[in-house]
């Protein structure tokens, strides 16, 4: 009889196992768990890690190039699968991350490429970063956080109200005129992009002359492309405001 577990005669590989965790894991193998399978200590080193700046530039770097840079910035090690590495050699991000926390950053650089970024503690062995395909059944790291504070604190000038008319443009020229505006950084989830064939360049916009909120007015626009925006915070806590797909499907932040 041991705490929180018991065993019988019959079962001592399951005994053998239990003892085998135990000399590498110690008094946090009856820790409760919690998000990942992990220990509050152990989620809090994992948000620490994640937790620091992107102090470089990402526009002109693919995936594999900013997790390199990144990796001498972890103190956790960082594990991929033999297919997530091929991934990972894709395309340029085509986003300026830089000044972000690395865990969301990461998440949206990963995300690009169909990947996506989950702490493991195996059984006996090291807690990591691993990277992995995405899988919407998988609880993976997030692309950013629900902020306990106000939208309108977050992002004030969203909430400025103004005479707004847009006609004759697209998706893509009406957030070129909008986003300037609204003082947080717009970011669209261009992997759903790719997946919904959704091209902002594309798909015409309008909005019928009336004072309203920026954002508001971002929003609608936004859904007539079968989009909808959600403002988040990084592990920083700095705002930006995430572009991903409408509907049942779209996860929302927690």
């Amino acid at each position: 009889l041991l705490p929180k577990r018991n065993f019988k005669s019959h079962n001592l590989s399951a005994m053998r196992s239990f003892f085998q965790q135990l000399a590498t894991e110690g008094a946090e193998i009856n820790a409760e768990r919690g998000r990942f399978d992990l220990t509050e200590k152990q989620f809090n080193d994992v948000h620490s890690d994640l937790s620091k700046v992107v102090t470089f530039s990402t526009a002109t770097l693919n995936a594999a190039e900013m997790l390199n840079q990144l990796e001498d910035k972890f103190k956790l090690p960082v594990t991929t699968t033999a297919t997530a590495l091929k991934r990972l050699q894709g395309e340029l991000i085509g986003l300026e991350l830089q000044n972000m926390s690395t865990g969301t950053a990461l998440a949206m650089a990963l995300r690009q490429e169909g990947l996506a970024l989950r702490p493991l503690k195996p059984k006996g062995g090291q807690l990591q970063l691993h990277v992995m395909l995405y899988d919407a059944s998988i609880d993976t790291w997030p692309v950013g956080w629900k902020s306990p504070a106000s939208k309108k604190k977050l992002a004030p000038k969203m909430f400025d109200s103004l005479n707004i008319e847009i006609a004759n443009y697209t998706l893509e020229q009406a957030l070129e005129a909008i986003v300037p505006r609204i003082g947080v950084p717009l970011i669209l989830d261009q992997w759903i992009l790719g997946q919904l064939q959704i091209d902002p360049s594309k798909i015409d916009v309008k909005l019928s002359r009336h004072k309203t909120f920026l954002k508001a007015a971002l929003d609608r626009v936004l859904n007539q492309a079968r989009l909808i925006g959600e403002l988040r915070v990084d592990e920083l806590g700095t705002p930006f405001y995430w572009v991903t797909q409408f509907g049942k499907n779209s996860l929302r932040a927690e």
